[in-house]
């Protein structure tokens, strides 16, 4: 009775389709989330901690870590805090984090993607059809967060997929641009398990910030081609990425003991979610 009980008051609080045009309530899932982005090493895992926040009409999904990063920023720049300080203590600002941010629009079906991939540089964005993955589901179950969850299978944008999803959260969403279950993602990741997302928190809240609208709040709208193009450059080729981004400035690279050295042109592997040509 008492798992029935809650279960009422979250389809009745988060319901999407909910009659209340005016509930600006938001559920928000936390992720744990791990990257491997050189394809043949698996000491290459990048991890992060990645938040999706969800309304009745949309949902947003960012790092917590390069949030947090832009917030520890901003106060030390606030607070006059100089070069050095700002370099010594750059670990605060996690700027290795991931900067995508996805946002999804259940009534239009399309999703708009932001991306800065210079600290100060140009935002991009570019909006696209959500594709809905085509899954397969199965009866085999597993229980994340204390929520009963079921297991589907996909192949989407050149991953082969298994997925974990909650029936009883009332959210055809999950992490990145994976949607189309019959309820809200807690886990996903690929066969080759490059690509993982586990929900390690979930929670109502009242409101959330504007996240896109704080880290972004001007972008320049390309294709998805361009962007794509571009987030390759960067990792492949730092040098000849930053030189395009601010032609004209010469750049002075330090180690992590501050000392000056020679930038490598050795091409970095190159290993993205989105594999699809």
């Amino acid at each position: 009775m008492k798992k029935l009980i809650i279960f009422l008051l979250l389809f009745t609080c988060f319901n999407l389709n909910a009659q209340n045009k005016t509930d600006s309530s938001v559920y928000l899932c936390k992720y744990s989330f791990e990257w491997q982005k050189d394809p043949n090493n698996i000491f290459s895992k990048f991890k992060d901690v990645m938040y999706l926040s969800i309304t009745r009409k949309s949902s947003t999904y960012y790092s917590y870590y390069h949030f947090l990063g832009f917030q520890n920023f901003m106060e030390d720049f606030k607070a006059r805090k100089g070069v050095e300080y700002i370099r010594d203590n750059s670990a605060r600002y996690f700027k290795n984090s991931e900067s995508e941010i996805i946002i999804h629009n259940f009534d239009t079906k399309e999703f708009k993607a932001l991306d800065k991939l210079a600290g100060n540089g140009v935002t991009y964005c570019y909006l696209d059809s959500v594709e809905q993955p085509i899954w397969k589901l199965t009866l085999d179950t597993l229980r994340i967060l204390n929520q009963l969850c079921q297991k589907a299978t996909t192949t989407f944008k050149g991953r082969d997929y298994i997925a974990w999803f909650a029936p009883k959260i009332p959210f055809s969403i999950g992490p990145w641009q994976y949607t189309g279950l019959p309820g809200l993602i807690l886990k996903i990741n690929d066969t080759k398990n490059q690509i993982f997302f586990e929900a390690t928190e979930l929670k109502s809240l009242k409101k959330v910030d504007d996240v896109a609208a704080i880290l972004y709040p001007n972008c320049l709208q390309v294709q998805k081609s361009k962007l794509r193009e571009l987030k390759k450059l960067k990792t492949e080729n730092r040098l000849a990425f930053e030189k395009m981004q601010y032609p004209g400035l010469t750049f002075t690279y330090r180690n992590s003991s501050g000392q000056i050295i020679e930038p490598s042109n050795k091409l970095a592997p190159y290993n993205p979610i989105d594999l699809s040509k």
